[in-house]
């Protein structure tokens, strides 16, 4: 489970379950962390967060054996105690940006959603802002001047810049335009162990929580999702010591040679934690391809993609052959119907990836 999605559905169970002013208990929240990455579901964290609390309430040493092993769950070290502490701080900090309160007051009439309400609300609110944008590019026709700004201190809302355009601008025939795309909010929802996204308009509340979720995620270093998230519910995103992303080409999105592992980490994590963490993200990636591309199977492909036809397998054996005897020997193949095999089974390969 991606970890700030489960704790805010933690937050929300411990609301639900111990009543709505209800926090999580810090001291039993760093005991439970290490289940989350290896949870299908937030269930047996949760089970295990309430046999925590009952063990807190019927045990009066509870505060001594924190610092210790409970079974085969580790306990967490005090800098991740400290890095909720700092969460909690950040929290406060960021609720009482002027662009936050403005939201929540004048938006949420002052009553924070719960957590599973955040999907409801957004597609309701969707549905009364109106049709989404979308977001063209033009090439400005000659005699126009642009003005860029900020708006004045005593406006509300987020401080972005805006342009204005004088003489206004005509859009007709002679215009042409290109579309960009659609914009989308980013936000985290209940049940959903990704990021949650629905088409707005720029101008209506959801255009407003977009712009204000930016500005937060700027800021802080949270993502976007969770920052919206924050907005509604006042739920903290979590802060972890790394972040991971794996990026794909266009076209090779699956092979393994196009892949990339990105490694957001904080300078005070441990090298061991580092190594655990890329070695997870590798096992996860092996799953999803079990064969690696060797040389000799990307240029038979590549020798199948570049014939244009009107040869027999044996004439494009002899001819693969006669490619492959100076520099892989090793390559080459004394029976045609060896030749057939593997020459097509690796272009079927190569073509279910770019097609």
């Amino acid at each position: 489970m991606d970890m700030a999605s489960a704790t805010m559905e933690l937050a929300e169970l411990v609301r639900s379950h111990y009543g709505d002013g209800a926090e999580i208990d810090k001291r039993i929240l760093v005991k439970v962390l290490p289940l989350i990455p290896s949870a299908e579901s937030i269930e047996p964290v949760w089970m295990r967060y309430k046999q925590f609390v009952e063990e807190a309430a019927e045990d009066a040493a509870f505060e001594s054996k924190r610092v210790k092993s409970e079974g085969d769950i580790p306990v967490v070290p005090d800098e991740v105690e400290a890095r909720l502490l700092f969460e909690e701080i950040i929290k406060e900090h960021a609720s009482m940006r002027a662009d936050v309160r403005a939201f929540r007051t004048d938006i949420l009439r002052g009553k924070l959603l719960k957590f599973p309400e955040v999907s409801g609300w957004i597609e309701a609110q969707a549905e009364a802002d109106g049709p989404p944008t979308f977001r063209y590019q033009f090439k400005l026709p000659p005699g126009h001047e642009v003005i860029s700004g900020y708006p004045s201190p005593d406006e509300i809302g987020p401080n972005l810049p805006y342009i204005t355009i004088k003489p206004p601008v005509v859009i007709d025939e002679k215009l042409r335009v290109a579309p960009v795309d659609q914009v989308y909010l980013e936000y985290a929802a209940a049940g959903s162990h990704g990021v949650s996204r629905k088409p707005f308009s720029d101008s209506g509340v959801l255009g407003h929580l977009h712009q204000v979720s930016v500005a937060l995620a700027r800021r802080y270093g949270w993502q976007q999702a969770l920052a919206a998230t924050f907005v509604l519910t006042a739920i903290t995103p979590s802060l972890p010591s790394i972040a991971s992303s794996v990026h794909y080409s266009v076209a090779f999105r699956s092979a393994s040679l196009s892949r990339r592992i990105v490694l957001d980490i904080d300078a005070a994590t441990r090298p061991e934690d580092v190594a655990k963490i890329y070695r997870e993200i590798r096992s996860d990636l092996k799953l999803k391809w079990h064969r690696p591309w060797t040389a000799k199977g990307l240029q038979l492909a590549r020798f199948h993609m570049n014939e244009q036809g009107g040869q027999t397998w044996e004439e494009l054996r002899l001819k693969w052959n006669g490619q492959c005897r100076e520099e892989h020997q090793e390559w080459t193949y004394a029976h045609m119907p060896n030749f057939n095999r593997d020459c097509r089974a690796a272009w079927f390969r190569l073509q279910a990836l770019i097609d």
